[in-house]
């Protein structure tokens, strides 16, 4: 006898956001990592990651992607969104970012893709100091 089975498999993205170490002074660099893995079984569909630098910091430069992101006035950094992602890959984005402002400064990242109802989301905290 014979017998037709279907493998279904997901998606399954994870959100990490490296973060520089101990307090940022104003007049310096800093750069966050924003890393995207694809733990799941099969493919992750139109991925598209987002960044949002808080008025503390001057977003620098941002890269990732094959192409070169967007960043507007606000701070809001857009990455190009990625068709495919693989099972197993990881897509790693940088933003570099000068310290502005004394203040406590929140670095926000989201993650979007077909297959995802809610973005991911990710905060991170760092203490911006006066010179």
């Amino acid at each position: 006898a014979d017998a037709a089975l279907a493998i279904i498999g997901t998606p399954a993205l994870a959100l990490e956001v490296a973060t520089p170490s101990g307090t940022l002074e104003v007049g310096k660099r800093a750069s966050y990592q924003i890393r995207v893995r694809n733990a799941g079984t099969v493919s992750a569909r139109n991925v598209q990651v987002t960044a949002l630098a808080p008025p503390e910091f001057k977003v620098v430069r941002a890269t990732g992607g094959a192409t070169e992101a967007r960043t507007d006035a606000n701070g809001r950094v857009s990455f190009p969104a990625v068709e495919e992602v693989a099972p197993g890959q990881t897509l790693t984005f940088t933003v570099e970012v000068d310290a502005a402002q004394a203040g406590d400064a929140r670095f926000k990242a989201e993650v979007t893709a077909t297959h995802l109802k809610n973005p991911l989301r990710e905060e991170q905290s760092a203490r911006v100091t006066g010179r």
